[in-house]
């Protein structure tokens, strides 16, 4: 590979092809190490080895294949790469991810070692082998060639070295120095400086004691080369940008700088667990943009790399120095110029948007939307027009209307998908039939099966799950979640399921299963979708959400206390609703009222979280629970909520069995019971059931009575066993104590017995505390 002839007019260099302003910026520290360790690899094939007696070298060198192969890569990484520091170096050749000759290791070692304790003129002696290594490929120098990567490369070194002034030798020499002392630095700066011992050096140490970067002045250059010269601005100012006091970076030319960000924004946008750490990555380009002052790309970049952390200052001001880059001068046209402009003030919305800062984004989507119209620019109007309804209430959906139309015109397949997604969910919560709202997916699906347009795909399975989970259908929902995390694999997309469908999809799952009672499935999902999006704030409200349903279904209050306190950080209405439904379990009926009336005086975004909170606010406050009742059921069929509509028939009929009206709610309950059977989790499951058999054994007739409690006693097992398999002891004991009371008032001294021993051992395993919903029985 490293012999392959080049192609590429631009590789091949000669003396005038060189810029005296591009010398210091390819003759570095780093490309010097790169020679040495190219020198060591030809004097370790070399014949003529007695020549070198200061260094150990093998006399018998290796010649497997596999050395020479690994050579080879790794000095194509190494050529390629934009410079690393030495301990970086050093690192990659001991890493043994390239399998090359522990002697090369160790010879380069000493080389670097050998120049560091020399003086300036260590340089010429380093550099101008570079000449007559490509010259005697038939002289041992078998690994390079001419027009080899290697011998381009040492050739460019080679025409760069010559133009080097002596100041600038001076210059590369110390940041050569400062290069390889980087790597002792950490340990000499950990030591004590009061300590007096540690100050004094030994004649060992002293060749590696050096001026550290910091340390380094522009005058004690000119001391130690005992020259009285005296130098120019310019030479002043290269040697100063090399040892001044910002340590040695990566020199990155142009061509490294876009693939590494081309790379890095690939990451970004489509897996940002496979991109390089934040901070790493903000120092990278920061380096990037101290080489190459013009790649205005890097700015951007950073500005995505800021929203990943959610750095609000930092992606400000990446952004603006993006576009102050980007826009064109005023000398160019007008067109050009105002081009930059509008969508410059359209990133700014877009930004505004993400932090949620809806008054800022609506300023400067208004002013992208003039310059929009100004130009004519359609294309630009529409992605305004995107960002409008997304972030304007009024008339929502006659804008996403139009904005449809317009983009089918315009062929911009991506914001017509996008247009009717949004249109399903502005529909779902506006209270249209389920039909028409699963129709507008499946067309924007077709659209994106047409285009190939995989991460709407994915979002559009993720608004399944949503819609789903909104409609009271739990195993379609699941079923819809599965989906989505086994189409990644298949399609070998992994566009967006490190986002917001994945989030979803594990979430929705993980909720399934603790309803289910199944709460190791659920943890292992929580550190199964951590892994997969670690920077998602999410899986705190999916940890703290199944912590909570656990602790409350084991009745252990103080831990579910807990998880509302870190739930609300993430999610405040949830944690509300939880923390009345908690209050309620324990009996504080006043405190319940509160937190759930504080949900209901918050602006109305979401039908069943109202819904839930009207529940709430029912039960807990009995005077007036069928008027909020009734109000939640209506709510509830408007928006076609099925669950919540069996959920909330079930609790008018417990209030009718309160009163007297046996009837009337077991009509109701032979209603629902279906509906919550078919969809609803293993709580809900058993308190419906438990209602069924009260209703049953209240409206029975004396002439049926003992077939009717045999069979209620059936039903209460079957709401038993539910219960205890999600950890309800609570639960489970008041439906033995129910059970043992029937068999005793029909004569079954058998089974009373039974149920009586099975209460006596729960409760000396879980007794009975004054604050559980079995002290109120009487």
């Amino acid at each position: 590979m490293v012999n392959s002839e080049s192609s590429s007019s631009h590789d091949i260099w000669t003396f005038k092809d060189v810029k005296k302003s591009s010398v210091l910026e390819y003759v570095t520290p780093y490309k010097i190490c790169v020679v040495v360790l190219i020198n060591e690899m030809c004097a370790l094939k070399s014949k003529n080895r007695e020549s070198i007696p200061t260094r150990r070298i093998l006399f018998r060198a290796d010649k497997k294949p596999i050395y020479r192969r690994d050579f080879c890569m790794l000095m194509l990484k190494l050529i390629q790469s934009p410079d690393m520091d030495f301990t970086e170096l050093v690192k990659l050749l001991e890493s043994g991810k390239y399998q090359i000759q522990p002697e090369l290791i160790e010879n380069f070692k000493i080389k670097v070692e050998e120049l560091l304790e020399r003086d300036v003129g260590c340089s010429p002696d380093v550099l101008t082998n570079v000449e007559r290594l490509p010259h005697n490929e038939l002289n041992g120098y078998e690994l390079i060639n001419r027009s080899s990567k290697i011998g381009l490369f040492l050739r460019r070194v080679q025409l760069f070295f010559e133009k080097l002034s002596f100041s600038q030798m001076v210059a590369i020499y110390k940041a050569y120095q400062s290069y390889i002392l980087s790597r002792k630095r950490p340990a000499r700066e950990s030591k004590d400086l009061s300590d007096s011992e540690d100050l004094e050096e030994t004649k060992e140490n002293r060749p590696f004691r050096r001026k550290s970067v910091e340390e380094m002045e522009l005058s004690s250059i000119c001391a130690d080369t005992s020259l009285s010269m005296r130098l120019s601005p310019n030479e002043a100012s290269q040697i100063s940008e090399l040892v001044g006091a910002q340590p040695p970076v990566g020199l990155w030319s142009r061509r490294q700088a876009e693939l590494f960000m081309a790379q890095q924004a690939k990451h970004l946008m489509e897996d940002p667990k496979s991109a390089l750490p934040p901070p790493e990555l903000q120092n990278k380009l920061k380096d990037v943009i101290r080489t190459n002052p013009e790649q205005a790309e890097a700015h951007f970049l950073s500005y995505l790399n800021c929203l990943r952390v959610k750095e609000y200052c930092g992606a400000v001001d990446s952004l603006f120095h993006y576009f102050d880059r980007k826009v064109p001068s005023s000398f160019e046209d007008d067109a050009v110029r105002c081009k930059g402009l509008r969508y410059a003030a359209l990133n700014l919305a877009i930004l505004q948007a993400h932090f949620n800062k809806k008054n800022e984004a609506l300023c400067a989507l208004t002013e992208a939307i003039t310059l929009a119209h100004e130009a004519n620019d359609n294309v630009c109007l529409q992605h305004a027009q995107a960002w409008l309804y997304k972030l304007q209430a009024d008339d929502r959906d006659i804008l996403i209307q139009r904005s449809i139309s317009k983009c089918e015109e315009l062929n911009l397949n991506y914001l017509s998908s996008f247009g009717l997604q949004t249109l399903a969910e502005y529909a779902a919560k506006k209270g249209d039939s389920p039909s028409h709202v699963f129709e507008m997916l499946s067309r924007s699906d077709v659209i994106n099966m047409q285009y190939s347009q995989m991460d709407l795909l994915l979002t559009s399975l993720g608004m399944f799950v949503a819609l789903w989970s909104m409609y009271g259908r739990s195993d379609l929902a699941a079923l819809a979640a599965q989906q989505l995390l086994h189409l990644d694999p298949i399609e070998k997309c992994q566009t967006l399921t490190h986002g917001d469908s994945l989030i979803l999809a594990v979430t929705c799952l993980v909720n399934y299963f603790a309803n289910q009672g199944e709460y190791g499935i659920g943890w292992a999902l929580v550190d199964h979708g951590r892994q997969r999006a670690p920077d998602s704030k999410w899986w705190l409200w999916a940890e703290n959400v199944l912590y909570f349903i656990e602790s409350l279904h084991k009745g252990q209050w103080q831990h579910a206390h807990l998880a509302v306190n870190q739930l609300s950080t993430v999610d405040k209405q949830e944690s509300l609703l939880r923390l009345s439904e908690l209050l309620l379990m324990k009996g504080d009926r006043q405190g319940a009222l509160s937190y759930s009336t504080a949900v209901l005086k918050e602006p109305y975004s979401n039908p069943v979280t109202y819904i839930r909170a009207l529940h709430l606010s029912a039960k807990a406050h009995p005077k007036g629970a069928v008027t909020k009742l009734a109000c939640a059921l209506e709510l509830a069929n408007y928006h076609y909520i099925d669950y919540w509509k069996a959920l909330i028939t079930l609790e008018i009929a417990n209030i009718q069995v309160d009163m007297g009206l046996g009837f009337q709610a077991l009509k109701l309950v032979d209603k629902t019971l279906l509906d919550v059977l078919c969809h609803g989790c293993f709580f809900d499951t058993s308190d419906a059931l438990f209602l069924y058999a009260e209703c049953k054994v209240i409206t029975a007739n004396s002439a049926n009575r003992f077939s009717v409690i045999h069979e209620a006693i059936r039903i209460l097992d079957r709401a038993a066993t539910l219960a205890k398999h999600v950890e309800n002891y609570c639960k489970v004991k008041k439906i033995v104590y129910l059970q043992a009371i029937l068999c005793n008032n029909v004569g079954l001294t058998a089974e009373r017995n039974k149920y009586a021993y099975e209460f006596r051992i729960l409760d000396e395993q879980y007794p009975t505390t004054t604050d559980s919903p079995l002290h109120s029985i009487q």
